[in-house]
């Protein structure tokens, strides 16, 4: 009957590991003080945006993702480094760079931080490259239950919000525009795209919005029946004007979407 019973808790505990997805982000990266914070769910990751309050060197402000809710964050099923100074590897790891998308260092020995899963409170804090005071961080992490990409876009200034998104009921014949309206005008460099569909995301393709003022607007370049556009706005520093971005790239790099 142990047995049993052994086995019994055995798949039960897989279970809930198998379900697991992040809900949090810890962080001392605001101002050295650690703090964790909700993560918002964009569909295809999750989200949070932070300014920081001071500037840090590079591995003086750590990271991680969890379950559970801000402030109480449970670290049974976590998505940080495997190894660390926390337990007995010589380095603390940091993330490749800000601007860019991580993927899980899953290696032996592991090389840099990312987010690879532990379960039954493994794994050590991921730390970050040097802070600047006054900048905004944009983290995002896919909502795998194993190991996630994750990637925290940098820039100078608070990033737009997509406030209102409308087109007309016609899509078939007609065409299909789009009208987006931003909390703010665009920041110079800051790009906007609408990313479309005719087979419900199977494939898709990216069109440039134009704006003027905080009113952008665009005309899809196909007819047919087009599923759900979804608005992107994008990092300035990872594409010019001439070179939009992939649909599959952009899905990792958003930094609001709607």
């Amino acid at each position: 009957m142990q047995r049993i019973c052994s086995l019994l808790l055995f798949l039960f505990t897989l279970g809930v590991a198998l379900k697991a997805q992040p809900t949090t982000f810890g962080t001392a990266l605001v101002d050295g003080s650690y703090a964790s914070y909700n993560l918002a769910d964009r569909g295809a990751f999750r989200q949070v945006r932070l300014q920081a309050a001071s500037s840090a060197g590079a591995l003086s402000r750590n990271w991680n993702f969890a379950q559970g809710t801000a402030p109480n964050q449970n670290f049974f099923n976590n998505w940080r480094p495997y190894s660390g100074a926390c337990n007995g590897s010589n380095l603390n790891l940091v993330i490749s760079g800000f601007n860019q998308v991580i993927a899980p260092d899953t290696g032996n020995p592991v090389l840099s931080a990312s987010a690879t899963f532990n379960s039954n409170s493994g794994g050590c804090d991921g730390f970050l490259p040097p802070i600047t005071a006054g900048n905004y961080y944009t983290v995002n992490v896919t909502e795998n239950t194993g190991d996630n990409y994750m990637v925290i876009l940098e820039t100078s200034y608070k990033p737009d919000t997509v406030t209102t998104v409308s087109g007309p009921s016609c899509a078939t014949n007609c065409g299909y525009e789009v009208t987006v309206i931003l909390s703010n005008a665009p920041a110079a460099g800051e790009y906007a795209y609408v990313r479309y569909s005719t087979d419900g995301f199977t494939t898709s393709g990216l069109v440039e919005l134009n704006f003027s003022g905080i009113t952008g607007t665009v005309l899809f370049p196909i007819r047919g029946a087009i599923q759900s556009p979804t608005m992107f706005i994008l990092q300035p520093t990872h594409w010019h004007k001439s070179s939009a971005p992939s649909a599959i790239t952009v899905r990792w790099r958003t930094i609001c979407s709607r």
